[in-house]
């Protein structure tokens, strides 16, 4: 049975070259927008995935965005492939634009084989409150003949 022991969205992510290994920055917790539709620039999906030996090395796998269950705002196929005798694997997709509708629950889904779900994230989507400005004194400018 695949899982996933870490699944996470953040705004940013590298690999080092050299070590492989994994720096993600903003980890996004919810987005706020100031209207809607909104459009989120860049958005990372990370998930560490987890197998049983009897599981296969290469399911077909789909990452799936919604609002609120409806339907998807953002479909994509994923590559897995878990490499020979090994039972973790790193799977990071990178979204470079996404339109979101409406505010609500924004929900990440990985889709692997007959598995179902197998990582997930969700981030709330909120509107910004009003920016409201008190009115500023100002002091009338005075003129001086002479």
């Amino acid at each position: 049975m695949y899982r996933s022991p870490l699944t996470f969205v953040s705004e940013g992510l590298s690999v080092d070259a050299n070590t492989s290994t994994l720096t993600a920055y903003a980890i996004m917790e919810s987005v706020t927008a100031t209207a809607f539709p909104t459009f989120v620039h860049m958005v990372f999906f990370v998930a560490f995935i987890d197998r049983d030996e009897a599981d296969s090395d290469s399911p077909q796998a789909v990452l799936e965005v919604t609002v609120d269950g409806g339907a998807p705002i953002f479909t994509t196929p994923v590559a897995v492939t878990f490499p020979p005798g090994l039972a973790r694997l790193r799977v990071a997709v990178r979204i470079a634009g996404l339109v979101v509708p409406r505010p609500g629950r924004m929900r990440f889904a990985l889709k692997l084989g007959g598995s179902g779900v197998v990582a997930e994230q969700s981030l709330q989507v909120v509107l910004a409150p009003p920016i409201v400005q008190a009115a500023q004194a100002t002091m009338p400018f005075m003129f001086r003949n002479g």
